[in-house]
C-alpha cells in the first residue's frame, strides 16, 4: 500500500511539473520565435568576444560587451558565463536569432522546474501552493523581458544558479551535509559569473 501510495504520489509531483513546463513554454517560446525580435546589436552583433578567433580567455578580462574592463569607457559589467554561451550560440549558427531566443526560453523552463522545488522545500511538500506558486511564477510578467531579450540570459542564468545555491544551503541545513555546503558555493559562484548581482546570493548565506 505504501509503494502503491508512493507511486501515486510520483506521479502528481511529475504531471504537475509537466503542465509548469509546457504552460512556461507556451507563453514565451511563439513570441520568442518572431522574426522582429533583434539582437543587441553591441553585446552580440559587434562583440568580439563571441567570435571563435578572440582567444577565449579574453572573457575574463573584458566585460559584458567585449570592452576590456581596464578601459575608461568599460560598463563594468562582469558576466563571463554569459558571453561564453551567446559565443557557443554564434559557434552553432552565427548571428540568426531564433537559436539565442531558443536558448533563453529553455533556460526559463529549467529555472521555472528548479523554483518549483524550491517551493517544495518552502511549503514541506503541500502540493497545491507549491503549484500555485510555480505556475504564477513561470507566467509572471516580470520576466518577459529578460526571456524574450537576449540580453535578458544573464538574469535568467543568474536566478538559475542563484535558486540552486539556495536550495543546496537549505539541504545544507536539514542534513549538514558537507557536499551541501560546497555546491551552495559553487552555485553562488557560478551566479556572480554570470552576471554580477549574484554576488547578493553570499548574503542571503549566514
Amino acid at each position: 500500500m505504501k509503494e502503491k501510495g508512493k507511486k501515486a504520489t510520483d506521479k502528481e509531483t511529475h504531471n504537475s511539473w509537466s503542465f509548469v513546463l509546457l504552460l512556461s513554454l507556451h507563453v514565451f517560446l511563439s513570441p520568442a520565435m518572431y522574426p522582429h525580435h533583434l539582437l543587441n546589436s553591441r553585446a552580440i552583433q559587434e562583440n568580439q568576444d563571441l567570435r571563435w578567433s578572440t582567444p577565449l580567455s579574453s572573457l575574463l578580462f573584458n566585460d559584458f560587451w567585449g570592452t576590456a574592463l581596464t578601459h575608461s569607457g568599460s560598463h563594468k559589467s562582469y558576466r563571463p558565463l554569459t558571453v561564453l554561451s551567446f559565443r557557443v550560440n554564434f559557434l552553432l549558427h552565427q548571428l540568426h536569432p531564433w537559436g539565442y531566443h531558443f536558448v533563453n526560453v529553455m533556460l526559463h523552463c529549467i529555472v521555472c522546474l528548479v523554483f518549483a522545488r524550491l517551493s517544495g522545500h518552502v511549503f514541506r511538500g503541500d502540493k497545491r501552493p507549491v503549484l500555485i506558486s510555480s505556475l504564477l511564477f513561470a507566467v509572471h510578467p516580470i520576466h518577459t523581458e529578460a526571456v524574450t531579450s537576449v540580453v535578458g540570459r544573464a538574469d535568467v542564468g543568474a536566478g538559475l544558479f542563484f535558486l540552486l545555491s539556495f536550495i543546496s544551503y537549505l539541504s545544507f541545513v536539514r542534513n549538514y551535509s558537507r557536499p551541501h555546503l560546497w555546491s551552495c558555493l559553487v552555485f553562488a559562484t557560478l551566479s556572480m559569473l554570470t552576471k554580477e548581482t549574484g554576488i547578493s546570493e553570499y548574503n542571503t548565506l549566514p
